[in-house]
């Protein structure tokens, strides 16, 4: 994904490295690309959302599938004009990585 199709909202997950990210991860995902600031989620909201508690609780499962290597890469490679979108994406990593 270019940052100029991200900053018009032309999006999609269809690469095979979001094959691994839940349903509960590309909603978050949307939600904080989302170009309305109005619509667009608050650093609060990213941190209360479903996805935080589903990832919390797969920390200790030993057979968790890693997430795929391109999207951590992809992730930590943003270059957003937002501040807050690179440190909700700079969070993601970390909790991914966690």
């Amino acid at each position: 994904m270019s940052s100029r199709r991200l900053n018009k909202g032309e999006y999609t997950f269809d690469q095979k490295e979001w094959q691994k990210v839940s349903p509960e991860g590309i909603e978050l995902i949307k939600n904080m690309l989302q170009v309305d600031t109005k619509k667009r989620y608050t650093a609060e909201q990213c941190i209360k959302h479903k996805w935080f508690k589903i990832a919390d609780s797969l920390k200790d499962n030993s057979e968790k599938d890693p997430l795929d290597a391109n999207v951590l890469n992809n992730l930590t490679e943003f270059k957003g004009s937002s501040a807050l979108k690179k440190a909700a994406m700079n969070l993601l990593v970390k909790m991914l990585n966690a």
